[in-house]
């Protein structure tokens, strides 16, 4: 099965509902991750990483704390009827 794409460089990442906004801003400074934007009201956020080793920050971003998930940004294409 092919792999989806992905807009390379971007992830979503989810948070337990308990994490405060201090505690997600210090996680992304130490990873050294970049806030795009966050995503609706549940506490999903878009975010850029930057690092030399992308697996290494996405394996210790799962292992933090507080963070549910972080999967790649796929891109979705949607096909109309006529």
């Amino acid at each position: 099965m092919k792999k989806p794409k992905s807009v390379p460089g971007q992830y979503l990442i989810s948070f337990e509902s308990d994490i405060s906004d201090a505690q997600r801003s210090k996680l992304f400074n130490a990873q050294k991750v970049t806030l795009l934007e966050k995503v609706g009201s549940s506490p999903l956020y878009l975010i850029e990483i930057n690092t030399a080793n992308v697996q290494e920050t996405i394996d210790s971003l799962k292992n933090s704390p507080g963070v549910r998930y972080v999967e790649a940004n796929i891109i979705m294409n949607t096909f109309g009827t006529e």
